[in-house]
């Protein structure tokens, strides 16, 4: 391999299956390029050969880069040879010689392990800096507006004019790797089914089949906290995965959950880190309600959405046009704090004075006001 720019033999490739075809990464060394392209693109061949002016190696059948589920050129989510038989999005991974690019892999790899970890974040922007800067300023820029707002009980995201300018300049650029895996609500929607937070892309919309992967594809390619899953897979399943752990809000509406599902979601489902849990609109009776409240650790959550389902057991509100109105508790939650004692999720205010998933652990109960 050649860099095309500046000829240069020192080459970090990647590689990862996208279905029907393979996205190719290649990054200089020595002059900071980097490209990518997918075996389906128009113009892969020509930028195949400035890549390979030799023809050493196929694009369909070279195995000498690793595979790449990663943020950035350097960022591996490998798999072994017998692990790549069983998903489409793994190959056998490359030995990389040690070195700076070798460092940043380690520094991704230990985030997405870490996923609290905001040092190591930081410290991978340092790593990247003199190579990628608008990368490096953007993953600043985030870590210090999370601490910021951590610190200030914000409930809601509030990007400067300079975060949000890198976000719509180069987000998509810096997110390429998983977007073939996110699962926008419409084709032309301004959300594409992806989102930053910190630095990283850390929500995803997405199949379930994606996240009982066993290979945890998805969860070692970026540091994800914040899930939404389709219908379309065991739902059950992916919230029962070990990574799912490191979750911090799962959206799970209109899937057609039932009370069975319940059972099973407060018996099975990994919520070590769960502060939002959006089940609104699905087909959730009072013995799935029960289920939930039944369960210490979903009690615990800050904010549990159960709105427009058969049983929802969360203080009512009747708008008289100058704020709340009347509220009241229905007679299935005093019920379920008779068993329990206080839910706090049962107490929630109407839905557009809910902060965002992002700021959760800040919500204010109406009987705390």
């Amino acid at each position: 391999m050649v860099c095309p720019r500046c000829a240069s033999k020192e080459i970090t490739g990647k590689k990862f299956g996208l279905g029907g075809s393979t996205l190719y990464e290649f990054a200089c060394e020595t002059c900071d390029l980097y490209e990518y392209r997918r075996s389906n693109d128009p113009d892969f061949e020509e930028w195949w050969a400035r890549w390979r002016p030799d023809g050493d190696g196929d694009a369909d059948e070279d195995e000498d880069e690793g595979e790449d589920g990663g943020d950035e050129p350097e960022s591996a989510a490998g798999t072994s040879a017998a692990a790549s038989a069983s998903t489409p999005a793994s190959t056998a991974r490359a030995s990389i010689p040690a070195g700076p690019a070798k460092a940043r892999e380690e520094l991704h790899d230990a985030i997405c392990q870490d996923v609290a970890n905001d040092a190591l974040r930081l410290a991978y922007a340092d790593a990247i800096a003199a190579r990628r800067p608008e990368r490096a300023e953007f993953i600043r820029l985030q870590v210090e507006r999370a601490r910021s707002e951590r610190a200030s009980g914000a409930t809601r995201s509030a990007p400067s004019s300079r975060e949000a300018e890198l976000r719509k300049r180069l987000g998509t650029e810096w997110a390429h790797f998983i977007e073939p895996y996110a699962r926008p609500y419409a084709p032309n929607v301004p959300y594409r089914g992806w989102e930053f937070e910190r630095g990283f892309v850390a929500e995803l919309r997405t199949d379930p089949d994606m996240v009982a992967d066993p290979n945890d594809y998805l969860f070692r390619s970026s540091p994800i906290e914040h899930l939404d899953l389709t219908k379309d897979g065991p739902i059950i399943a992916a919230l029962a995965a070990p990574r799912a752990a490191q979750v911090r809000s799962f959206g799970l509406r209109e899937l057609g959950l039932g009370d069975d599902d319940m059972v099973a979601l407060a018996r099975d489902a990994r919520l070590d880190r769960c502060e939002w849990l959006d089940l609104r609109s699905n087909n959730i009776g009072q013995r799935g309600v029960t289920a939930l409240a039944d369960s210490p650790r979903i009690r615990a959550i800050p904010v549990v959405l159960l709105t427009f389902n058969p049983c929802d057991p969360g203080t009512q509100f009747s708008d008289d046009g100058s704020g709340y109105g009347e509220m009241w508790l229905p007679d299935e939650g005093k019920e379920l704090e008779q068993r329990h004692g206080r839910i706090p999720w049962l107490h929630l205010p109407p839905l557009r004075r809910l902060p965002d998933r992002y700021h959760a652990p800040n919500v204010s109960y109406v009987d705390d006001e």
